[in-house]
């Protein structure tokens, strides 16, 4: 059990402090969206918030299902059924959280790939 909290605990520090680069090297891109190409930009962007929306929904959801059956009156097998749920939507979530940080940490890296 220590070493998941342990590896739990690095992937939070690392996703932390991945993100204060990301954002600050983001902002040194010089580039600018053609005027042609700004409602798909725009388009892409709506999908990308509804997708984040309706990924934060779900979470909750699973959160929610897993808390009724770790304190349900349902048994151990529900119990247990529960905090493996609540692992994989644990997971589901930082990945989710994070997505949008490593796609902007990557663009920044590869900044003159995508600009020029």
């Amino acid at each position: 059990m220590p070493r998941k909290i342990q590896f739990v605990t690095a992937i939070t520090a690392l996703i932390l402090t991945a993100s204060a680069p990301a954002s600050a090297s983001h902002g040194t891109l010089k580039c600018e969206v053609p005027s042609s190409l700004l409602p798909l930009f725009d388009l892409l962007h709506t999908l990308t918030d509804v997708a984040f929306l309706m990924g934060v929904g779900l979470a909750t959801l699973g959160f929610t299902v897993a808390g009724i059956l770790i304190a349900g009156p349902f048994g151990d097998d529900y119990t247990q059924h529960g905090k493996r749920t609540v692992k994989r939507v644990f997971i589901g979530t930082v990945l989710l959280l994070s997505a949008g940080m490593i796609v902007s940490f990557l663009t920044s890296q590869m900044g003159g790939t995508f600009c020029t």
